[in-house]
């Protein structure tokens, strides 16, 4: 907190929650959006602490939120095209599909359709809180956006990413490339992490708004990083929390771990 109220401090034109605790990305998600409702603003951007948006972001983004609108789309948030500052790679932009996803890379297009953004760099109105709501925070991390993406899809609005807008972020952790997934690169995390991911796809699973196809792929997804772990130098540790994780999952737990030791 001494590092952030530091930084605060060379600038005028900004304004510090305080909390006691960790309460979790999507309560402090939250409250900045319900800070920035009071204060009379239109939209939102939402930025983690290791994402570093390129000067024009904001332009490019409601640029192109502006000419979706125009089309008569309904629109959840636009967000940037994420560049990894360890591995210069591209992430791309995810479509469900069966037991899997669509990965689609910006290329010629301005604006992509996604059903999925990250939710660091992601502009949204404030308005659109009203008919999808706010994030779950119950959830405390992971998924957190997966499910505000869910339920936005349900009632009607769709996410889009935009070319133009770049900005680099680190995804995980550990990034590692693997034979056995051709060549794609797997996102490692700390074993507690892994416990809030299994944990709420289980909780999501039970949602109405989480349809079949995207529980097909979540599955997949799992049983993937299931076999990616097993080259983690933490596997014991990192199993160990899956199964805390399950289990959570299955009577219907959420909030914080309190076991968690990071």
């Amino acid at each position: 907190m001494e590092l952030v109220e530091n930084c605060c401090s060379r600038y005028s034109n900004n304004h510090l929650i305080r909390r006691k605790e960790n309460l979790g990305v999507a309560t402090a998600q939250n409250i900045g959006s319900e800070w920035a409702k009071d204060q009379g603003a239109e939209y939102i951007i939402l930025f983690d602490q290791d994402s570093l948006p390129a000067p024009d972001l904001v332009a490019q983004l409601m640029k192109a939120y502006n000419s979706i609108a125009a089309q008569g789309e309904n629109i959840s948030a636009v967000g940037p095209v994420i560049r990894d500052v360890r591995t210069a790679t591209t992430a791309p932009f995810i479509r469900i599909g069966w037991f899997g996803t669509r990965r689609i890379f910006p290329d010629a297009e301005p604006v992509i359709a996604a059903d999925f953004l990250i939710s660091s760099g992601m502009l949204c109105s404030i308005e659109t809180f009203q008919p999808v709501g706010l994030m779950r925070e119950e959830l405390f991390i992971d998924h957190v956006d997966t499910d505000w993406f869910l339920r936005a899809g349900a009632a009607g609005y769709n996410a889009w990413g935009v070319r133009d807008a770049t900005m680099h972020h680190s995804l995980g952790e550990e990034v590692r490339s693997y034979s056995i997934f051709k060549g794609r690169l797997m996102y490692m995390h700390k074993p507690f992490r892994y416990y809030y991911t299994f944990r709420n796809s289980i909780n999501l699973y039970r949602k109405k708004y989480a349809t079949a196809k995207w529980i097909s792929g979540d599955i997949v997804r799992l049983c993937k990083i299931l076999v990616v772990i097993l080259f983690n130098k933490n596997r014991y540790e990192c199993y160990k929390m899956i199964v805390i994780g399950l289990l959570h999952g299955l009577i219907g737990r959420s909030g914080r771990y309190r076991g968690e030791s990071n």
